[in-house]
């Protein structure tokens, strides 16, 4: 697999590149009537990936659908190749040609003089084809400008999104990136279905009956000392003398006015009234409340 996330191929060379590449993202209208203006997007929703392109000088309207495991990078590159072959097949020749991408991501790597992607290439490969024959720039088009091609090919490509894939998926290499992310998916959701079904660790789960990515992230950043502190009274394994009686070290889990346990002396214990509010400022009624009001 290759560093940018994609299939791997050897580097290949692109020192021949005949086409210009804008990101200045300031164009909002047709800027020369003579050329041909072609506008591409790609989408991701939860029903699959698709790109669309759109051209109304030369009637083409196109909305591919990808499939599901695929990324909005490969989708929005696979409609800059569609955009080229389409008028390659329809030898279109002697033409300025915009093609308008809203994808900085995709245009950028075009810019580069080598890649690792195969898709890219194929994408490269392609315009440089259709440039025997034609001027063409790729330029950066923002979104929601009110620009009715633009809009045009977003709207394709979300229906594309939704229609059936034509052959057996994937059509296109799964990015390494989609690997990943569906690989962390299924982790956090295995490792949900384990700690909300299992028996052990009682205590932190009343502070944690579901997982709190939000608080985990805040409490790694803690120093060690206070990183210590915080787990010992999360998982009730503290100097607290209830903790010290399981252990043996001391012969009553009392203290000279209550039940000395993490929950109480967080929650409820009038010998450290002014501590608490100072630290954990107004009263809480769970310690699952006090964990989402520190997440906060």
């Amino acid at each position: 697999m290759s560093t940018t996330g994609h299939i791997s191929t050897p580097y290949v060379a692109k020192l021949d590149r005949n086409y210009k590449v804008t990101v200045e993202g300031n164009i909002t209208y047709k800027t020369n009537t003579a050329a041909i203006d072609v506008y591409t997007d790609g989408s991701k929703t939860n029903s699959g990936t698709g790109s669309g392109v759109y051209c109304p000088e030369l009637n083409k309207i196109i909305a591919e659908a990808l499939g599901r495991n695929n990324s909005v990078f490969q989708a929005e590159c696979v409609g800059i190749t569609t955009a080229a072959t389409a008028m390659l097949n329809r030898k279109v020749s002697g033409f300025d040609i915009n093609i308008n991408s809203y994808s900085q991501a995709v245009l950028k790597a075009l810019t580069k003089y080598t890649t690792l992607s195969k898709i890219l290439q194929d994408c490269h490969n392609a315009l440089q084809t259709l440039t025997q024959s034609n001027r063409i720039t790729l330029r950066w088009i923002r979104g929601h400008n009110g620009n009715t091609g633009n809009d045009a090919a977003d709207e394709l490509a979300r229906l594309a999104t939704s229609l059936k894939v034509v052959g057996p998926e994937p059509i296109i290499p799964i990015s390494f990136s989609e690997y990943k992310a569906w690989l962390h998916k299924q982790t956090q959701s295995s490792h949900s279905e384990l700690w909300i079904n299992g028996n052990e660790c009682k205590h932190t789960k009343e502070v944690f009956p579901n997982l709190n990515t939000r608080l985990t992230t805040k409490v790694l950043k803690l120093s060690r000392k206070n990183l210590r502190t915080v787990v010992s009274m999360i998982t009730g394994h503290c100097s607290l003398n209830k903790h010290l009686f399981i252990l043996g070290i001391t012969d009553s889990t009392l203290c000279r006015a209550c039940m000395e346990t993490p929950t109480h002396v967080l929650l409820q214990c009038r010998g450290v009234v002014e501590q608490r509010a100072a630290y954990l400022g107004s009263q809480h009624h769970s310690l699952k409340h006090l964990a989402t009001w520190a997440a906060c």
